[in-house]
């Protein structure tokens, strides 16, 4: 008779486990739709704070915080253009789908976790990434 608590406890714990995962979960069909708008120029956007990101990151991703994304709409392009956004996981990224689409943006899709960045399918960008370096040319270091 007292294990009832222990079996309650465990019970909800294995609910929230399972919610969480269904709640990161992006189905093949969407991360094909979100890859392919990718490929056609569209922006792959991590709303986690900087040092998040220098933790690791999509090697296409630009990094806007979610505290920085409204003063950064310019950064991340025209109203019309697709946006696809993903944070730690997924509630951030929930919360800048919907600040995006209520300024207007009308093609902004949820990635949810970062984990899901590895199951996007390869895509080619038409532009370069952020932050990459063309070949042959050096970063240059800033001297104080």
């Amino acid at each position: 008779v007292e294990q009832t608590p222990l079996l309650w406890i465990s019970a909800a714990l294995a609910a929230f486990l399972i919610y969480k995962f269904v709640k990161g979960y992006r189905s093949p069909q969407l991360l094909q739709q979100m890859a392919l708008s990718l490929s056609d120029g569209g922006k792959l956007i991590d709303v986690r704070t900087p040092g998040e990101f220098v933790g690791g990151h999509h090697p296409r991703a630009l990094n806007i915080p979610l505290t920085d994304l409204i003063e950064s709409l310019d950064r991340v392009g025209p109203k019309d253009s697709a946006v696809v956004l993903y944070c730690r996981s997924g509630s951030r990224s929930a919360t800048a789908t919907r600040i995006l689409k209520n300024a207007g943006y009308s093609r902004v899709m949820d990635l949810g976790p970062y984990r899901n960045t590895h199951k996007l399918p390869a895509f080619e960008a038409k532009t370069s990434a952020p932050g990459r370096i063309p070949k042959g040319k050096k970063r240059r270091s800033k001297k104080r």
